[in-house]
């Protein structure tokens, strides 16, 4: 098999909501097997698509198709990270025995770490009207050099 005849299904940010809505729901019918299972099948299938997007933009990256499909893999990383992130969380929320007898403790340390670092943020606090901010005096220590300035 030569490297152009290796293909990977593109996927989409509501085919990942899917994957991971059927994550969630496997774990909520108490399938931590089958849902850690299809996890890692979804990973690895995710990871193999972008890595050949990857390696086909490094390979010419003057052809426009390519860099349009890499700037689309790069702009649906975070998406990915989102899911993870909260599905890591959800693992993390369940009895940690089988998920320790499975992983090792040290994978779970590895996910509350993801966890803590990766959670999504809140949404930007907005900035005020500077016309809404009092109006402060900054002075030198010689009075007439005084100037209003917004704060």
């Amino acid at each position: 098999m030569q490297f152009e005849q290796i293909t990977a299904e593109t996927p989409s940010e509501g085919s990942l909501a899917a994957a991971y809505r059927a994550l969630h729901t496997e774990l909520d019918a108490g399938g931590i097997g089958p849902a850690i299972d299809a996890w890692e099948s979804l990973r690895r299938d995710y990871a193999t698509w972008s890595s050949l997007v990857h390696l086909r933009f490094s390979q010419d990256t003057a052809d426009g198709g390519r860099k349009a499909a890499r700037e689309y893999a790069d702009a649906l990383g975070p998406v990915v990270a989102n899911h993870e992130t909260a599905f890591k969380a959800r693992l993390l929320s369940l009895d940690p025995a089988p998920l320790e007898a499975r992983f090792g403790a040290h994978a779970l340390e590895m996910w509350r770490n993801d966890v803590t670092t990766f959670r999504p943020k809140s949404p930007p606090i907005s900035k005020p009207n500077p016309g809404s901010l009092p109006t402060t005096r900054h002075c030198s220590p010689v009075p007439a050099s005084c100037s209003t300035a917004r704060r």
